[in-house]
């Protein structure tokens, strides 16, 4: 087996190797030599008072192991929600999903979500009592000039079809012609995805925002088919301080589901919901 390390067995006993470069099957020794000339050859004698610092090392190592593939696992999945477009020094151009506010609405709402590179959605609401749209966004990206640029069709609402807005200040801010801006709205409110222990991430997504000053909290699951076409499911959960509790039952899930915000994520038994 070629590894750049080897476990050594002796009885209950483990003790970590370093290897580059080798090629070795090694069992019930206690020195492990490899004769590759070209290796950086490392030996290791075990004597009876370093078994417990051996442990305690090998602990450290597959511990250190395992939190690196972690911070992986968690880097490459925020990346991909934030749908990030980098310039030639990693920074990110745009990160535009989640609630706004429009001050010409201040009742209302304005929720984006990605559907896919080129387009995405956007849900709004006026007035509490008024009623919902679901609006196309064509999204215009351009790499050279760092800027994204949205396209949004207000025709069903008897507006402009082709309205075009600027994302600004890293997706945080959206500003238009006219010169109105929406705000990207901080803290829980926001566009979430799902991200189980072992690393996989849901299709769907789930949007929250809150009503009464924050003492009513909204959350709506949805998923995006093929054709762009959005279906939700209305999720009921209550909110005290920084602890939200889900009623996941019409997604066929656990009720009763208690989770925590820190920092743009929502820490859950099984899973975590990280805002994008």
């Amino acid at each position: 087996m070629t590894t750049n390390e080897a476990v050594v067995e002796n009885s209950d006993i483990y003790v970590a190797v370093e290897l580059r470069g080798c090629t070795t099957t090694a069992k019930e020794i206690n020195t492990l030599h490899c004769d590759d000339a070209a290796a950086d050859v490392n030996s290791y004698q075990q004597q009876p008072n370093t078994v417990e610092y051996s442990h305690h090392r090998n602990s450290i190592y597959r511990f250190l192991r395992l939190s690196i593939l972690s911070i992986i696992i968690t880097t490459i999945f925020i990346n991909s929600i934030h749908r990030f477009r980098s310039n030639e020094k990693g920074q990110a151009i745009d990160t535009f999903q989640g609630v706004f506010e429009d001050p010409n609405h201040p009742q209302g709402y304005r929720i984006i979500v990605d559907t896919n590179d080129t387009t995405a959605q956007l849900q709004l609401q006026d007035e509490p009592d008024g009623e919902s749209f679901y609006i196309p966004i064509l999204v215009l990206r351009d790499i050279a000039s760092k800027t994204t640029q949205l396209s949004i069709d207000f025709s069903a609402k008897g507006g402009p079809s082709d309205l075009i807005a600027t994302v600004q200040d890293r997706g945080n801010i959206i500003s238009f012609s006219d010169g109105n801006v929406w705000s990207k709205l901080e803290g829980v409110p926001g566009v979430y995805y799902g991200q189980t222990k072992n690393g996989s991430v849901s299709n769907g997504h789930i949007t929250i925002r809150l009503e009464e000053e924050g003492r009513v909290i909204i959350v709506t699951y949805g998923k995006t088919d093929e054709d762009g076409q959005t279906g939700t499911v209305n999720i009921p959960a209550t909110i005290s301080g920084d602890k939200i509790v889900f009623d996941f039952s019409p997604l066929g899930a656990a009720s009763g589901e208690e989770g925590i915000f820190r920092n743009g994520f929502i820490y859950l038994d099984h899973y975590t919901l990280v805002k994008a």
